[in-house]
């Protein structure tokens, strides 16, 4: 039986190895003898900032989870370190689902498929994430995903042969099944396509964009112009200029940490060449083929204020970034990254610098970032500006992703164009796939502006309520 609210007994931890390098050798040769000779020639490098690893509560690797890992990334590539970690989480979970099983049946194992359905092992757990989720302890997006990480494994394990198939018995652990679904893609236009789903699959509940948040890739909040206004005012006072500049980045233009982090100094040079668009901004082309790191590397574009591009040029130039320039990897070139932290490391490593490191004999030897100093910089500024604010809401540095959104949305409609038109513009700005992205802030924006009309009235029916008590 499984202890209330999902507290597993099981020990079973995720371990994370730092500038884990994958290497695969080949034998070469034997002595004059005939004996092997244990002599290896590298074939193919993979250079990950983090490989999960599942131990379980005896100590021990779960071996198959890593053969698993090791054969995402050697496929995938270290870069999509990010998609390995989320599901290795998952998979923990799944994990401590089992050794909590094996209190009652020692046999229990990943593996455990007899003939009735309902007792298989992913059955059970299916049935153990529903109890949860029919409990309130998880929502249905994340049962979804939990379940959707797992047949991953399966099917992947299957199809790569990572284990002998002989020790299957009585069938997959799944049914699949195929259908047919229907999209639309950005143009509006209708598409059917078929996909391959499963038995198991749960549908998530369809999430609504309330005036908690707007989900954009992540739940975003846009923050309050007081709050910003706060926040730009302790920004001032924040001891990293490269922190005030990117800050500054983000919330004039919209893009996303990993963005920004990855824009090299050549490439502000070269957009100062151009003719400023929309207004007094600079266009600058990032994703797939631009060595600046875009969601999934999907091509896109950001649009810079020509002054932050100018103001980026003197920073640049001053001594504080040189400092740390003349510690990193590219030195005092072109090439090198535009906020780098004292240390001369990027807030991220790029997908690129990556790939250079994994077919370079020093890549271990490299320093691989993935956001920590702008987590700990962050921090500082919320520090700061509590000294005045004490009950200054939490935010996050992908708000400001948000922020630039709706103040861009509001501004085109402050402005007389039309929903279609300020949602188009928009969209180019943020650089989403779909309008229907966009349309979340545009929601949003309805939303949140009727709520203030409703909370307006009622503090004029409230204070007229009072004024006539007095009276």
């Amino acid at each position: 039986m499984l202890l209330e609210e999902d507290r597993y007994r099981s020990k079973a931890e995720l371990l994370k190895i730092k500038k884990f390098q994958l290497a695969e050798f080949s034998h070469l040769k034997e002595d004059e003898q005939g004996n092997n000779i244990l002599f290896f020639s590298e074939q193919r490098k993979v250079l990950t900032p983090i490989m999960p690893t599942i131990i379980q509560s005896n100590g021990e690797v779960w071996e198959i989870s890593s053969l698993y890992f090791i054969k995402y990334l050697s496929l995938n590539g270290g870069r999509d370190y990010k998609t390995l970690l989320s599901i290795a989480y998952d998979l923990l979970n799944f994990y401590r689902f089992i050794e909590e099983c094996q209190h009652e049946d020692e046999n229990f194992d990943w593996l455990y498929l007899p003939l009735n359905e309902e007792d298989r092992v992913i059955n059970r757990y299916v049935c153990h994430l529903d109890n949860l989720y029919r409990r309130n302890l998880i929502k249905s997006s994340t049962r979804s995903k939990k379940i959707n990480s797992v047949v991953h494994f399966y099917k992947f394990s299957f199809k790569h042969k990572l284990f002998d198939k002989g020790v299957i018995k009585n069938g997959l652990p799944f049914q699949i099944i195929s259908k047919n679904i229907t999209t639309m893609d950005s143009l509006g236009f209708t598409q059917i396509r078929e996909v391959e789903t499963t038995n198991l699959a749960r549908r998530s509940a369809r999430k609504k964009d309330t005036v908690d948040g707007i989900k954009d890739g992540r739940v975003l909040h846009p923050i309050e112009n007081e709050h910003l206004k706060i926040i730009i005012q302790a920004l001032e006072n924040h001891p990293s200029r490269a922190f005030q500049l990117y800050c500054r980045f983000a919330l004039e233009t919209g893009a996303r940490s990993q963005t920004i982090s990855t824009i090299r100094l050549h490439h502000i040079k070269e957009i100062l060449n151009q003719k400023t668009v929309l207004g007094n901004k600079l266009k600058l082309l990032v994703g797939n083929g631009t060595v600046i790191d875009s969601k999934f590397s999907n091509e896109a574009s950001i649009y810079i204020p020509k002054q932050l591009c100018l103001d980026l040029i003197e920073f640049t130039e001053s001594i504080t970034w040189e400092d740390s320039a003349r510690l990193s990897k590219y030195d005092l070139t072109d090439n090198n990254y535009v906020f780098l932290t004292k240390r001369g490391t990027p807030y991220y490593t790029s997908k690129q610098e990556i790939y250079e490191l994994e077919n370079s004999d020093d890549g271990l030897d490299q320093n691989i970032t993935v956001g920590g100093t702008l987590r700990s910089q962050l921090k500082t500024l919320i520090k700061i500006i509590r000294t005045n604010h004490s009950d200054f809401p939490n935010f996050s540095l992908h708000d400001f992703r948000a922020t630039y959104a709706l103040n861009s949305l509001k501004e085109c409609l402050d402005l007389g164009w039309n929903t279609t038109q300020a949602l188009l513009h928009v969209k180019k700005l943020l650089g989403h796939a779909s309008i229907d992205v966009t349309e979340k802030y545009l929601n949003y924006y309805y939303e949140i502006d009727s709520y203030n009309n409703a909370q307006n009235t009622f503090e004029k029916r409230l204070l007229k309520s009072i004024k006539n008590q007095k009276d």
